[in-house]
């Protein structure tokens, strides 16, 4: 056995998702899911890595302090995994650490991604080795260092024997619905893969906004979305967006799709659920449009993600692909997706394989992503 721990928090900001993993790669990919967890963040420190989404005064202090914490944070909750597991520390290899996006600026002159978590805390409290700092080196071979998880999605699909003998015509599509939704595209000969926009980002940031009191922060499968209804011009002015017309390769973040986003195509008397309800015809829509090129008859498109949990979500895009006679659902372990890729990159470093595509993220060349901690 081969094992490795991937952890992953997303833009959602819903918590630390960890994974433990058994990977292979000959004679061809074996990728089995042996443990997993969800850690929630402290509500301060979730108030906290929200504040540094945007500019402020003092950020830089708080930027350092959030930092160790959160190295801290993710050192905690890899050992309570590995107790809980039963498997011994010493049979696990290394740790994928993708850490917390505060920014992700891929546009030229000086592009750039920052992830807080610090690896060198992480290794120092779990005694094994950290590989972090994935999207860098592809940023300095000109890409985009996003969206980092199809090769991983291929090499999954792979694993689970869907794609190993491919006809020339086959497509399957896998959708992953984080804060930020991003698609791949797996054909026998070509790899696809972009963000499309928002998943979760809006609906949870809209929810949080008229339920600053409740104790989950996002709209728990659709319900309140459920209540309102779709408002055809402001969905139709939201898609709009130049980045939604953009060719990839593409990434894109909180930076773009916030409040501030949604507040300008909004008059104000709007009723709140009625924007939610919109919301998430956004979500479908955007998705549905972007994948549109590759949707026909036996097509397979598979759900993964936290927005998977999402019914009133998942059964909209159900609708969407069936009206183009393809099968659609919710992936196996879909919650642990984006946490299973980050082992598997950490895999890929220690055995010096290629983990970017330069058609995906648009580098130069395909290239070992990461930087490696020791204990």
């Amino acid at each position: 056995m081969t094992l490795y721990i991937g952890i992953m928090s997303g833009t959602s900001v819903d918590g630390i998702d960890i994974a433990l993993c058994n990977i292979e790669h000959l004679p061809q990919w074996q990728i089995s899911l042996l443990a997993y967890q969800e850690f929630p963040f402290p509500n301060e420190c979730v108030q906290e890595i929200e504040s540094l989404f945007i500019s402020s005064d003092g950020e830089v202090e708080r930027l350092g302090r959030l930092h160790r914490r959160l190295g801290e944070y993710y050192a905690g909750a890899v050992n309570q995994l590995i107790e809980s597991s039963g498997y011994d520390k010493s049979q696990i290899k290394g740790i994928g650490l993708h850490g917390q996006t505060i920014r992700h600026q891929p546009l030229p002159p000086y592009a750039f991604t920052l992830q807080l978590g610090d690896a060198h805390t992480l290794a120092v409290l779990t005694g094994l080795p950290v590989i972090y700092d994935f999207r860098s080196k592809d940023i300095a071979l000109g890409g985009q260092g996003a969206p980092l998880v199809p090769p991983f999605h291929k090499a999954l699909l792979n694993s689970i024997n869907t794609c190993d003998s491919l006809a020339d015509d086959t497509t399957q599509i896998l959708v992953n619905l984080g804060g930020i939704a991003n698609v791949t595209i797996v054909q026998k000969h070509t790899l696809v893969g972009f963000d499309t926009g928002p998943a979760n980002a809006l609906l949870d940031a809209w929810y949080q906004y008229h339920h600053p009191a409740a104790d989950q922060r996002f709209d728990c499968d659709g319900a309140w979305s459920v209540t309102g209804k779709v408002l055809p011009d402001l969905l139709k002015k939201m898609l709009q967006e130049p980045y939604f017309m953009k060719a990839p390769p593409k990434s894109t973040g909180k930076e773009l799709f916030n409040l501030e986003w949604l507040a300008q195509y909004l008059d104000g008397d709007e009723p709140p659920e009625d924007v939610q309800a919109t919301l998430l015809s956004l979500t479908v829509n955007s998705i549905i449009s972007a994948i549109n090129p590759w949707l026909k008859t036996g097509v397979s498109v598979y759900l993964c993600g936290g927005g998977a949990r999402n019914s009133r979500l998942t059964n909209h895009l159900t609708v969407s692909c069936h009206t183009y006679q393809t099968q659609c659902e919710v992936l196996s372990n879909a919650d642990a997706i984006e946490a299973m890729a980050f082992a598997w990159l950490a895999y890929c470093y220690d055995a010096k394989l290629n983990s970017n595509d330069p058609h995906v993220t648009g580098a130069c060349r395909a290239t070992v992503l990461g930087a490696r901690v020791l204990p």
